[in-house]
């Protein structure tokens, strides 16, 4: 994608990045080292997209979140 990115500037196309989804506390702190990259590939814009949970999906994505985080293997939830 950053060489997709390179050769569209190169050409004279603008180019721009989508992070997404942004995921606080999981995947948020990878974002400056993707931006970076983007504008060096040439990228002028950016843009992201913050994940929402409805209430019902929380409690099992937070499960996800929580094993992610400590290794384990996550348990397995119900589907509402």
């Amino acid at each position: 994608r950053l060489e997709a990115i390179r050769r569209l500037t190169d050409a004279g196309v603008p180019t721009g990045v989508m992070v997404a989804p942004v995921i606080p506390g999981l995947n948020d702190e990878e974002i400056p080292a993707i931006l970076k990259a983007a504008a060096e590939a040439g990228a002028s814009v950016a843009g992201r997209t913050l994940l929402r949970l409805p209430l019902a999906v929380a409690p099992i994505f937070s499960g996800l979140v929580a094993a992610r985080r400590t290794g384990a293997r996550p348990e397995s939830a119900p589907c509402p």
